[in-house]
């Protein structure tokens, strides 16, 4: 087993634990999974049989988790504004 596979599934591991405990943190580790991914995916040949895998899963894991990122804190923010502007008219 090499270092990449086994870095994977010790943040996929931690990822799910922080998921479950924290869902910040969780979002952190699974973006810098899909990171590595990339950067496994770049220091490949491109015609290598996990060139195409290592770089779907990481374009997968970084859009996703930056998407989720953006949305919470646009949820947030919006809530944020609707209890000041609740908390002004009382």
């Amino acid at each position: 087993m090499n270092k990449f596979k086994l870095l994977d599934i010790i943040l996929t591991v931690i990822g799910i634990y922080f998921l479950i405990i924290s869902n910040m943190l969780g979002g952190v580790v699974f973006f810098i999974i899909g990171l590595l991914h990339l950067y496994q995916a770049a220091t490949e040949e491109q015609t290598s049989s996990n060139y195409k895998l290592n770089l779907w899963v990481g374009m997968f894991l970084v859009i996703v988790t930056f998407s989720g990122f953006a949305a919470e804190s646009y949820i947030t923010q919006s809530l944020q504004e609707s209890y000041e502007r609740n908390e002004s008219s009382t």
